[in-house]
């Protein structure tokens, strides 16, 4: 190979060596120089915002302690859980024959549970976009709420359906009447039909679920026509 020969191809080496140089080392070098440049400028926003809040601190730490309190109270007037026997001990205050306020509920039925709502965190900060996301769910607990249907069959008075209702909001308890829905009977002079109530519990709460205490229904009869015995009858027996 002539001395020209081999200078042209060291000269062309030296060229592709620093095209690669240039173009594998300088090109990623200043990308990466660019992308944090681009980092440091975005922290230095949030440090000034972060700044910012610093004369509010002690604001910001009462209202979060306040919060809490009014979360803690609200969450505790939900209950733990809602079975059909809750439902049923409720009906079967409410029932009553014999008064002047005359409901009886003849038929009930029940929904599964269905989620309402389930509390989340938005920690992107949506008003300060530059912000970066900090993990708040460890420090906050996960609150689920439920929802249970249960549909009434009920003959009942006018004075009496307007006792089942107010009975139903005073007690509190997270339940909602969804629809009421009567006929009048012209041959009893009472109305039937069917209520529909919706109750809310909530979990993930320290609310501790507490049993209805269901009192002792007595079953059968030794009379089952009802009929009246005189005292011989009773002694012969």
């Amino acid at each position: 190979m002539k001395k020209s020969e081999i200078n042209l191809l060291l000269g062309f080496i030296g060229v592709l060596l620093a095209f690669c140089a240039y173009q594998f080392v300088y090109v990623k070098m200043e990308e990466k120089t660019a992308a944090l440049e681009s980092q440091n400028a975005q922290m230095r926003t949030e440090i000034a915002i972060m700044e910012g809040w610093i004369p509010d601190r002690e604001f910001y730490e009462t209202e979060m302690d306040r919060m809490h309190k009014e979360i803690s109270a609200l969450v505790r007037e939900f209950p733990a859980n809602v079975l059909p026997e809750d439902d049923m001990k409720l009906a079967y205050q409410m029932d009553n024959r014999d008064s002047s306020e005359y409901i009886f509920v003849n038929s009930m039925s029940f929904t599964d549970p269905a989620v309402s709502y389930t509390t989340t965190y938005d920690t992107s900060k949506a008003d300060i976009s530059t912000v970066n996301p900090i993990a708040v769910e460890p420090l906050y607990p996960v609150y689920t709420l439920y929802n249970t249907q249960v549909n009434m069959g009920i003959d009942c008075s006018y004075s009496g359906i307007k006792e089942m209702i107010e009975t139903i909001y005073n007690k509190e308890e997270r339940k909602a009447i969804d629809s009421i829905v009567l006929s009048f009977d012209e041959t009893t002079g009472r109305l039937s039909g069917n209520l529909a109530m919706t109750s809310y519990f909530l979990y993930g709460s320290d609310v501790v679920y507490m049993e209805p205490e269901l009192y002792e229904i007595h079953k059968g009869t030794d009379n089952i026509f009802g009929t009246v015995e005189s005292s011989e009858d009773a002694d012969a027996e």
